[in-house]
């Protein structure tokens, strides 16, 4: 008995070393490097954010990749973001951003990018501070490649992918690149105040005024709700009647849908949300002899009947009526007045710190506009609770501090409360004039 133990033992401890072993395996030091934040720099009118850039050699990387991995950095700051562009600017074409690595923690001039014998990617500032890193050091990690599609891969030995740059979305999705539910970051685009989430029956646009708590939906991007959404992949296909499309693929339904049809085989396209909070298709042709982009696609415009500028929470600034794409009248407790950037909410009393004081303020009262809609209620989530009288909403708000108008809808008796007023989008009926049905009651200190 002795004997069988001592040899399924030895086993063991040979299954482990062998697997620890395996796991371990290190770089070839022909593939490790390190690369220097230093020396000339490019700078063209045609590159995104008016970056100027140093572009690294990745070992083995193919030159006709149209994609790069850089330093970048946007004047006049003198600190650095890793990222990977796309396009060739000394063709007077963008050279667009589409993934950054240290979007938190910039590095600065001499700061260094480290491929080591562990497989560890690791961004050090000039100090030796640690910006960004892979975190996969013994993972059997042996390459370093930059796809031709934008991904950006650490490769083990049977070249399996254990670290990729598609796992970790910014702003923008490549082609065959996912948004993934219940993977942390890994669900979402974020740019400056706005944000696309992938949530389990729809992908939501979100706005986040400085000032608010928390972010609030603007927009739902998804046709209706999907029972259980985890993937929403973009990609690029062809449909039986031969004609290339560019479409999100949802998982596990299968569905689609579709977001433009481009010009030509368009594999090198981005799908971007926008730092205004629009999203847009870019699609990179460089077959013809100047390579170029063509936006191929812009949700919020005058060309989409159901989804204008006007439902941009920002386009009319922090307050503002919009109508066909334009700002178009200033409300104000005396009446509507020209808008101009100067249009502000009024200012309201501040709000007690003692959470058990009555939040009814008898110092505020509010104003009347009719035909109008907040920028919220384009959302399949925001459309307000009801049906409820038009004092009882009232009253929630009134007795919400935070409360800066109520929105009111006469056909369904819905309220949607906001505590942030933003862009207000002028609701017209079917006889050509301001619909009764929608009303918005503002506050204003008396």
């Amino acid at each position: 008995m002795k004997k069988y133990f001592f040899l399924f033992s030895c086993f063991l401890f040979f299954i482990f070393t062998f697997s620890s072993i395996v796991v371990q395996a290190n770089v070839p030091i022909s593939k490790t490097f390190k690369l220097l934040n230093q020396g000339p720099i490019s700078s063209s009118n045609a590159v995104e954010l008016g970056a100027e850039y140093r572009a690294l050699n990745i070992p083995g990387n193919n030159k006709s990749n149209p994609f790069s991995l850089c330093f970048y950095t946007i004047p006049p700051s003198n600190t650095f973001t890793l990222g990977i562009g796309v396009g060739k600017p000394q063709f007077d074409t963008v050279f667009r951003w589409v993934w950054t690595a240290n979007l938190t923690r910039h590095v600065r001039e001499n700061a260094t990018l480290v491929f080591v014998l562990n497989g560890n990617l690791v961004l050090a500032d000039s100090d030796g501070r640690v910006g960004w890193q892979t975190g996969t050091a013994n993972k059997g990690i042996v390459d370093i490649k930059l796809l031709s599609n934008g991904n950006l891969v650490l490769l083990d030995k049977n070249g399996a992918f254990v670290w990729q740059s598609f796992h970790y979305p910014t702003d923008t999705l490549l082609v065959g690149q996912s948004l993934s539910r219940g993977m942390g970051s890994r669900n979402k685009l974020v740019n400056g105040a706005y944000s696309m989430v992938l949530e389990e029956h729809l992908i939501n646009l979100y706005y986040k005024n400085p000032l608010s708590r928390k972010p609030v939906a603007y927009y739902s991007v998804t046709p209706g709700y999907m029972e259980g959404l985890q993937n929403v992949t973009f990609k690029a296909t062809h449909w039986s009647d031969g004609s290339n499309h560019l479409v999100f693929q949802y998982e596990p339904n299968g569905g689609q849908s579709g977001w433009a049809e481009p010009k030509y085989n368009a594999i090198l396209s981005l799908f971007r949300l926008g730092s205004d909070g629009n999203l847009r298709i870019f699609s990179y042709d460089k077959s013809r002899q100047l390579a170029s982009w063509d936006t191929t696609f812009t949700r919020f415009s005058d060309a989409w009947k159901y989804a204008s500028e006007c439902m941009l929470p920002e386009k009319c600034g922090s307050l503002g009526i919009c109508e066909n794409n334009k700002c178009v009248s200033c409300p104000t407790p005396n009446g509507l007045k020209s808008w101009t950037k100067e249009c502000k909410p009024s200012k309201l009393p501040s709000c007690p710190t003692n959470k058990k004081v009555n939040t009814a303020n008898t110092n505020v009262s509010y104003y009347k506009l009719e035909g109008v809609d907040h920028f919220m209620a384009n959302s399949e989530i925001n459309k307000g609770e009801g049906p409820v009288k038009m004092e009882v909403c009232k009253k929630k708000c009134s007795d919400d501090c935070e409360c800066m108008a109520f929105f009111y809808r006469k056909d369904s008796s819905r309220c949607l409360l906001t505590a942030q007023l933003n862009t207000l989008n002028k609701v017209i009926d079917s006889s050509n004039s301001l619909s009764a049905d929608h009303i918005a009651f503002i506050k204003y200190a008396k």
